[in-house]
This record gives C-alpha cells, sequence and structure tokens, in this order.
C-alpha cells in the first residue's frame, strides 16, 4: 500500500536538498563570523563600548538567525516529514526569521 501523502523523492531532493546544502554554506559562514568576533575582542579590547556593542549585538543577530533557520529545516525534514499538509502552515521560527531579517527598503519623500 502507498501512502498518497507522500512526497515524491524528486521533489524533496529539488526543495529540501537546496536547502541543506545553504545551510552547510551558511553554518561555514557563520564560523568565519564567529572567528572574527573573537579577534576583534581580542585584538581591539580599547574600542569603545558603543564599538563593543554593536559588534556584540550583530554577533547575537547572526546566531539567533543560524539557529531559526536549523530549526525550520529540522521541523521540515524530520518531525514533519512528508506530511504536506504541515508545509501549508509555517513553522514559529519562520516567522522569527522572517521578523529579523527583512529590512525595510522603502524610500521616505
Amino acid at each position: 500500500m502507498s501512502d498518497s501523502t507522500a512526497l515524491p523523492a524528486s521533489l524533496v531532493a529539488a526543495t529540501f536538498g537546496g536547502a541543506e546544502v545553504t545551510m552547510m554554506l551558511s553554518s561555514m559562514l557563520y564560523g568565519i563570523t564567529l572567528l572574527q568576533t573573537y579577534m576583534y575582542f581580542v585584538r581591539y579590547q580599547r574600542d569603545s563600548i558603543y564599538m563593543k556593542s554593536l559588534v556584540c549585538t550583530l554577533w547575537i543577530l547572526d546566531t539567533v538567525h543560524t539557529a531559526f533557520v536549523f530549526h525550520v529545516l529540522y521541523f521540515y525534514t524530520m518531525t514533519t516529514w512528508a506530511n504536506p499538509s504541515n508545509l501549508l502552515d509555517g513553522v514559529w521560527s519562520n516567522y522569527a526569521l522572517l521578523s529579523i531579517s527583512v529590512r525595510n527598503h522603502s524610500t521616505h519623500p
């Protein structure tokens, strides 16, 4: 018996395969960011508290962003594997990810 709600393997490979590869590359870049943040705090100890706060805030936002992306990927590929109805509703971390990632590009007259 075949499950009518199961996703075809080609569809899963086309959608989640790209997401997996992108997440691997993103994780490597996060490692570089982590190293740069560490090196900044080691080398520039005399910088102002404003600059240190800015660097720390950006590092925290990058860490939260990476964690949310991992959660979204885990939710769709592990927790709700091959359940197409879950693709219609987003997971909470996906909405949170969008809220911290979207920039306002509007121009003001």
